[in-house]
């Protein structure tokens, strides 16, 4: 019952704690920089910043997990992070298809689609451990 986390797991909660801490400074502090590296315009920052803040919620969420050695202590934070990372793929990739995001994006939705996959597999080969 006491199952630990795997090293695979702490280390993509390692990467997306720096990868999503960082880009949600940025997006906090200073949101029109992505934007004009894309090309965008973007006529208030509000949004932007907020998106910036639940990305550092959730780097956050995955320093605590990555420092967490019981998996039952962490599966939460880990289904939470595949259903964001999946779901902010695919909100990307619509825009990226018929709304006519930059072509920057596309790096986005293959970091959070990455990040998606390897939540699904850690939770998924987790899951299955625990019914053994």
């Amino acid at each position: 019952m006491n199952q630990k986390t795997r090293q695979g797991l702490r280390i993509t909660f390692l990467a997306y704690f720096v990868i999503g801490g960082l880009v949600g400074l940025q997006h906090l502090l200073a949101p029109r920089l992505w934007a004009d590296l894309a090309g965008m315009e973007i006529a208030e920052t509000v949004t932007w910043r907020l998106i910036g803040a639940a990305l550092i919620g959730f780097a956050v969420g995955s320093w605590l997990a990555f420092r967490e050695p019981v998996w039952e202590r962490v599966r939460i934070v880990v289904f939470v992070d595949l259903v964001w990372s999946a779901l902010g793929a695919l909100v990307i990739l619509w825009g990226l298809l018929f709304e006519g995001l930059p072509p920057l994006e596309w790096l986005n939705a293959i970091l959070l689609a990455a990040f998606a996959v390897a939540f699904t597999v850690f939770y998924l080969r987790s899951r299955y451990s625990d019914a053994d």
